[in-house]
């Protein structure tokens, strides 16, 4: 009984977080769905209580005059003998069946509109709500886990409602059959509907603790193939050098197997309830003719009572089974409708952006860090604190520091990715943590590793801001970065794929690229993160080179490794051990 409870209890909570996932306007939809699914069940039942008339006749034609409604019809269309009359309800039946049928292909024609609209719907919320968080949200999540959540997460929110229509069509019709076998026969519908109970409760009892572990595990090792073809395809150059080709195969072959294995076992759970409910139907219509033959009940009455309990059988059978997938399915996906809700309900609120003071910046005079401190989230250690110092306009500082000291999150707080623990960055009185999309407008970023999308040269430098193309602004940061002689040499120009993550590219390409990209949107601050440190010296003086006409005229950061990175900076800062000390 507490575990009946607890079942219910759990299909509550799905159905609240369902009113959560899916907008007003879309459970609208959902309730005239629900419309069309009890009018089919009840077509479903006006197809099987024509089968009794029709036997009825067949076996004893007098009946079509004692039968008012029969009668009725028999004169109605003026027909002169028996045979006539079953001609014209057999055609009665085909149509009966065949109109049900197109509209039940009408009603899953809906559905499947209705549900897997709501699906792209609900992907296009969850990247959007992805995309849109924080910088720190993302240090915390693996990129696979939202792969997945985006892909087959919001698949199986489908799947779980597709599951509960199919369940609440199969119920309808269900409890219209009984109603109708009910009416024919009390006794024998009594002893199928406990029968039925009982399996199907047992059934689900001992396959509901099964199917939640096979949901968490597709769920666990679904996201971990993902993450190592991820990390197999991303990382191929160490892979091929490492020669760790079969370590990664490894792996991936390790999620596929516990990943198959789950999927393997819900699939095989899922006809187990077919065959069951199959050989016991068909045993129990067998029984009771059996029963009645015993008890001396005219073979005649037999046939006609248990041929319409047949026709109803084949009919419910499906039903039986489909209900009982159906449940199971509701349990497999219910880690996923967790999910999805968990992260949709968050996209309701007002993203971060949009709580800006939206005060217009313009560096006037300086940038002001003013005592900053920060520690990453759930972890109690600073990585640096009481840090302060003026950036003036149009001056370049340097950051050096060794490997780990917090260059990068320092940098990371002043571009406003990360908002400090403490303290706070100003640009002439204003906090640029609360005004956060205009100072993002003026900030020029070159990263160590410059992402490249699989497109164009162009594309990549305009990063998609193609509404209103520049070609001016265009054509003059493509020779500032010193571009110009190597798109001169391409037969595509600008238009040259540069294959994924600019793997056609050499290291001091992508990096001019990073910069013309930078330069491209006019910042007023340029922000060169180890920019040069994984180029070789000749490369990383071409593109300090590249850089080199800016000094002076707008406000740059640049961190680095190596002294001689900066060495032209107005300002050098040190970093180290939580503290930073000015150098020059």
């Amino acid at each position: 009984m507490a575990e009946n409870k607890n079942i219910m209890k759990s299909m509550f909570e799905v159905l609240l977080k369902l009113k959560t996932i899916y907008t007003k306007k879309q459970r609208i939809k959902f309730s005239f769905l629900f419309a069309l699914i009890v009018i089919s069940g009840f077509l479903e039942l006006i197809g099987i209580s024509l089968i009794l008339p029709f036997i009825n006749v067949v076996i004893n034609p007098e009946i079509i005059m004692t039968n008012k409604y029969l009668n009725f019809v028999y004169n109605l269309f003026q027909i002169s003998n028996t045979t006539s009359f079953l001609i014209l309800l057999a055609f009665l039946l085909i149509a009966v069946y065949i109109l049900k049928n197109l509209y039940m292909l009408v009603v899953y024609f809906f559905q499947y509109k209705i549900l897997y609209d709501a699906q792209k719907d609900i992907s296009f919320q969850l990247i959007k709500f992805y995309v849109n968080q924080p910088y720190a949200y993302h240090l915390n999540i693996n990129t696979s886990e939202m792969v997945r959540i985006v892909t087959q997460d919001t698949s199986r929110c489908s799947d779980f409602l597709s599951n509960l229509f199919f369940m609440l069509t199969e119920f309808i019709v269900l409890l219209l059959v009984t109603s109708f076998l009910f009416y024919i026969n009390k006794v024998v519908t009594i002893v199928l509907v406990i029968l039925f109970v009982c399996i199907f409760v047992g059934i689900f009892k001992v396959l509901k603790p099964r199917l939640k572990v096979f949901a968490k595990n597709n769920q666990k090792y679904h996201s971990g193939m993902i993450k190592w073809i991820q990390q197999s395809l991303g990382a191929i150059k160490d892979i091929k050098i490492l020669q760790k080709e079969q370590f990664f195969i490894n792996k991936y072959y390790d999620s596929s197997i516990k990943f198959a294995s789950a999927q393997k076992h819900y699939h095989f759970l899922e006809q187990f309830p077919r065959l069951l409910i199959e050989s016991l139907v068909v045993s129990v219509i067998l029984f009771v003719i059996i029963g009645l033959l015993y008890k001396g009940i005219d073979a005649s009455t037999i046939i006609v009572q248990m041929a319409v309990f047949a026709m109803a059988a084949f009919r419910l059978m499906p039903s039986m089974n489909r209900m009982q997938v159906a449940l199971n399915a509701l349990m497999y996906y219910m880690p996923s409708i967790n999910v999805v809700y968990r992260d949709l309900k968050n996209t309701r609120v007002v993203g971060y952006l949009k709580q800006d003071e939206n005060k217009k910046i313009n560096i006037e005079k300086n940038i002001s860090v003013n005592n900053i401190a920060y520690r990453y989230p759930n972890t109690e250690k600073d990585i640096f604190k009481n840090i302060s110092f003026i950036i003036n306009k149009g001056k370049s500082i340097g950051f050096v520091g060794p490997t780990g000291a917090g260059k990068t999150t320092i940098v990371d707080v002043i571009l406003g990715l990360l908002d400090p623990t403490e303290g706070s960055i100003t640009v002439d009185d204003i906090n640029i943590h609360k005004n956060k999309k205009n100072w993002f407008s003026k900030i020029g970023y070159v990263p160590q590793f410059i992402y490249l999308t699989d497109d164009t040269i162009k594309n990549n430098i305009l990063f998609y801001d193609d509404e209103n193309i520049d070609e001016d602004n265009l054509n003059t940061v493509v020779e500032q970065a010193q571009l110009k002689e190597f798109v001169k040499s391409l037969p595509d120009g600008l238009d040259t794929i540069v294959g994924e993550r600019g793997i056609r590219l050499s290291g001091g390409q992508r990096q001019r690229i990073g910069i013309a990209r930078a330069l491209y949107k006019r910042p007023e601050i340029l922000v060169l993160d180890e920019a040069t440190s994984a180029l070789d010296n000749d490369t990383e003086k071409a593109v300090m080179q590249a850089i080199e006409h800016l000094y002076g005229k707008i406000t740059m950061l640049v961190i680095a490794h190596r002294l001689t990175t900066i060495e032209k900076c107005d300002e050098i800062y040190k970093i180290d051990k939580e503290q930073i000390t000015k150098v020059r």
